[in-house]
């Protein structure tokens, strides 16, 4: 098999999407909207809002006065190395050279091979079909010049979109706009994943929270 790093982008360009921790109100308007965009049924979710704490929707952890919890936006973090890529037998995920990954369903056999390989457990699988199902960005739509449709309904405006390795981009206008804290998703994956998404908050992380890593920029 080929290295994980033959995988980058020819490019340059990274698409990706930068999560606003702060302004995320759980409202799971990203999941639905994901879901009608790409004709998925009810059970299948390419971006899940789970409630970080209690992991109980809307409850939060601990007990008062120490009460603490966060949603937290949840897809495929489009890595510079994909570890799923390099699960699938059937080369049925690539790397675009826009950085954004998804899936070929015509070579999909749905043999589940690659959620397991994915560290941050955001692939879903739709049992009508036996499909994998990814947040690929909605790439129907920016093939046609259209940002990703989570962004565009979230009323929140937690959600940016842009290149990561363009200077002038949407997400790092952003991110010196209001200068914050950047995270990961942790996931004990392969350390050379290098998940592309990112999140975002001025709150410091609870020290009983382990499902994000703090990173520059």
């Amino acid at each position: 098999m080929s290295a994980l790093n033959d995988q980058q982008p020819e490019t340059g360009q990274q698409l990706g999407l930068l999560i606003d921790l702060d302004r995320c109100i759980g409202c799971h308007a990203c999941t639905l909207v994901c879901q009608e965009e790409h004709g998925d049924p009810q059970g299948v979710q390419r971006m899940k809002v789970p409630t970080i704490g209690s992991g109980h929707h809307d409850i939060p952890a601990g007990v008062y006065p120490d009460v603490w919890m966060y949603f937290q936006p949840r897809m495929c973090q489009h890595c510079i190395n994909p570890p799923c890529i390099e699960s699938c037998p059937f080369e049925a995920i690539e790397k675009r050279d826009d950085g954004v990954v998804e899936i070929i369903d015509e070579d999909c056999t749905g043999c589940n091979l690659c959620p397991p390989a994915c560290p941050y457990g955001v692939i879903a699988i739709n049992s009508n079909d036996m499909l994998v199902a990814i947040c690929d960005m909605c790439s129907t739509r920016l093939d046609e010049g259209l940002q990703p449709a989570c962004e565009d309904a979230c009323p929140g405006d937690a959600i940016f979109f842009g290149d990561i390795n363009g200077s002038d981009s949407v997400i790092n206008a952003q991110k010196r706009k209001l200068p914050k804290q950047a995270y990961v998703l942790s996931g004990g994956g392969n350390k050379d994943d290098q998940p592309t998404s990112r999140y975002q908050s001025q709150k410091a992380q609870h020290q009983a929270d382990t499902s994000i890593l703090a990173v520059d920029g």
